[in-house]
């Protein structure tokens, strides 16, 4: 085999690894953002949305920009292997805004901006009983 085969053979090797679970992810945000979707939410681009994936537990932080009085929906999903997951979204001075401490294997949470700008996120996962879970949030935005 040349070189250029065994790279490009690599390259997909690489790109297929968890497209599986990737389909499960998106498959399972999909039901677990149905009710937004439901009631004229739509999904906010850019750094609206997160995944990742991990072998134990994991921690994910990242910052939301909300608008001051607008109605928000955040969902979040997880593979099978999944133990919980929960998530907090707070102001600056760490005041919470909205949680979910359901513990399931997707999370959803409805909630109104008090204010304009940056809010942190932390989204927790308790474990994984796979050899890797993967996981995706995507923030939806309704209308004033």
């Amino acid at each position: 085999m040349s070189r250029s085969a065994a790279a490009v053979f690599a390259a997909l090797a690489l790109a297929s690894c968890g497209r599986g679970q990737w389909r499960e992810v998106d498959a399972r945000l999909q039901q677990a953002s149905a009710p937004a979707r439901a009631a004229g939410f739509a999904p906010l681009p850019g750094r609206n949305n997160e995944f990742g994936a991990f072998t134990d537990s994991a921690t994910a932080r990242w910052s939301l920009d909300l608008v001051e009085d607008r109605p928000y929906y955040l969902a979040a999903a997880c593979t099978e292997g999944c133990r919980g997951m929960d998530f907090e979204i707070t102001l600056l001075d760490g005041t919470t805004l909205a949680r979910d401490s359901s513990d399931r294997t997707d999370a959803r949470l409805s909630f109104v901006a008090v204010r304009s700008g940056a809010h942190p996120v932390r989204l927790r996962v308790a474990g994984c009983s796979e050899g890797t879970c993967r996981w995706a949030a995507q923030l939806y935005a309704g209308r004033r």
